[in-house]
């Protein structure tokens, strides 16, 4: 039997300022890589449930809090089709740990490129 395996790319963040805190894109992509792995087995589970191509792209936005956690993630783009795979990523999200920003809270825009081999 042969596993069926999806491809997530990373697209660069794009950085909304709230007040005055800021993060290195470095960082946060340093920290989203960490879960990586999982965001890719919620994409995959699904890819495998539903035997059809899931090709697609999902947005998410969230704030960095001054403690590094993670508040107010939400999904402002989902082309994917899939609502269950944007719900496991969100909570993917939901879980990282960022380095504290400088200056105050910081909101993030990432987009997350899903699509069959």
């Amino acid at each position: 039997k042969r596993a069926i395996r999806g491809k997530v790319r990373q697209v660069r963040a794009l950085m909304k300022r709230k007040g005055q805190g800021t993060l290195s894109r470095s960082a946060v992509s340093k920290a989203i890589q960490k879960r990586m792995g999982r965001i890719r087995r919620c994409y995959e589970k699904q890819l495998m449930k539903t035997k059809k191509r899931l090709t697609g792209k999902i947005k998410l936005e969230w704030v960095v809090k001054t403690n590094g956690r993670v508040r107010g993630a939400k999904v402002k783009l989902n082309t994917l089709g899939n609502a269950k795979v944007a719900s496991c990523v969100l909570g993917q999200i939901r879980k990282l740990k960022f380095p504290r920003p400088k200056g105050g809270e910081v909101t993030i825009v990432f987009p997350f490129i899903f699509s069959s081999r």
